[in-house]
């Protein structure tokens, strides 16, 4: 993710840095069989603070911040690489029908191969 801002309009830019690392954490989870979405609850401090309180928040949580969208830009790399093979397993098994349930499997989020393992 690449912003830049000119000196004196660094606020200006910390809405659309927020909004865009929200994005990345929906990116980065959501519903199964992808992982939980990270929790972003320290965002929303960053965005109830304003001005020079705002900058000062952003540069406090400066390593956080980094190992978040690290993290995150991971994940959602991970993600988009394995969707399509969860999607071609999905219609594999529907296309099986009740036969493969008799084996006493079924696909849900515990039992098949986590689909982003976070060892990985």
């Amino acid at each position: 993710m690449s912003l830049q801002a000119k000196q004196g309009e660094e606020l200006m830019v910390i809405p659309l840095f927020l909004q865009k690392m929200e994005q990345l954490a929906d990116s980065a989870g959501g519903e199964a069989p992808k992982p939980p979405r990270p929790d972003t609850a320290f965002l929303d401090d960053i965005r109830l603070t304003a001005g020079n309180e705002q900058l000062l928040s952003i540069y406090n949580q400066r390593d956080r911040l980094k190992q978040a969208m690290d993290a995150w830009l991971d994940l959602s790399s991970r993600i988009e690489k394995r969707q399509p093979s969860w999607y071609t397993l999905k219609r594999l098994a529907d296309h099986a029908g009740g036969k493969w349930m008799t084996t006493g499997t079924s696909l849900n989020r515990n039992n098949v191969m986590s689909f982003v393992s976070v060892s990985n």
